[in-house]
């Protein structure tokens, strides 16, 4: 088989040449940004480019039925790596500004997962939470976020019209400086709603898990190690009177060598706990009405 390959010539960047102006086995190339170009047989011009642009002409399907094609570009971007953001997870570099941006980037494309591979993530500042974003590490035991400082570690503090819902934390382990430093929520979830955190180690925090004015969380498979009070639910303001909207169903729920208490319950207007277990500590579960 003899090829015959004929060229033409553009060298206005960013120019692509129209289907009319190439036929099948014509090459058109632009000197002006050294981009390739390339009628396919459907009729559509493809273009080549240098290594640092290919992810943004290769194309990418997914097998099944009905897939249809999309650039490798658009498939990288399903998933957010805070590693995308500048993150090394080393332990010693501070990750919080890269962190924080990968937080922000996801919530403005609204339900982004934001991937935390294997490391320890050291932050100097809490992170601050934003609706329908996914934390997602891989495992308890492999991804750390680990606080360097007293402060709470992920952080909403919200008020009436201003509530972050939608937010999903799984797989990962939240690690406190020390369980005595006042600030140190592991979660503090204020004015939230619809909240899901799952398969969660929470380590040496003063309170594990905080929930103040929020509905419709649930909490499940976590463990608390070394805690001064692993779980505490209560208002944080209830000056305008009347009993908060503070709900939450938590199940397989494990707290070991706590300080204080495993379970801090006041002013809850729903709460249902199932397979928990409060070891070690010097109080399992409070129940009481909450105080200024």
């Amino acid at each position: 088989m003899t090829l015959k390959i004929i060229h033409k010539n553009n060298t206005s960047a960013g120019q692509a040449p129209a289907p009319s102006d190439l036929d099948i086995g014509e090459i058109g190339i632009n000197s002006a940004d050294a981009k390739l170009y390339v009628e396919d047989n459907d009729g559509v011009i493809q273009s080549f480019t240098n290594d640092n642009d290919a992810a943004t002409v290769q194309r990418f399907t997914q097998a099944g039925s009905g897939a249809v094609q999309r650039t490798v570009e658009s498939k990288l971007r399903d998933v957010v790596s805070v590693k995308d953001f500048g993150a090394v997870g080393d332990g010693v570099t501070d990750d919080t500004a890269a962190i924080q941006a990968a937080i922000d980037a996801s919530s403005v494309a609204l339900g982004r997962v934001i991937h935390f591979p294997v490391g320890t993530y050291k932050i100097t500042a809490s992170l601050i939470l934003k609706s329908f974003v996914t934390i997602e590490g891989e495992g308890r035991e492999h991804t750390r976020i680990r606080a360097s400082g007293n402060f709470p570690i992920l952080l909403h503090s919200g008020s009436p019209g201003s509530t972050v819902g939608g937010v999903t934390i799984r797989s990962i382990q939240i690690r406190g400086q020390a369980n005595t430093n006042t600030k140190q929520f592991g979660i503090f979830c204020d004015w939230g709603g619809t909240w899901l955190i799952e398969d969660v180690s929470f380590r040496l925090c003063r309170i594990g898990y905080f929930q103040g004015t929020s509905r419709n969380n649930v909490i499940r498979n976590c463990d608390f190690q070394a805690c001064h009070t692993p779980l505490w639910f209560g208002p944080i303001d209830q000056s305008g009177g009347g009993t908060p909207d503070n709900t939450v169903f938590m199940d397989t729920l494990d707290a070991v060598n706590t300080v204080e208490t495993g379970l801090r319950v006041e002013g809850l207007t729903g709460c249902k706990a199932m397979n928990c277990s409060f070891v070690n500590g010097n109080k399992g579960i409070y129940v009481g009405d909450y105080t200024q």
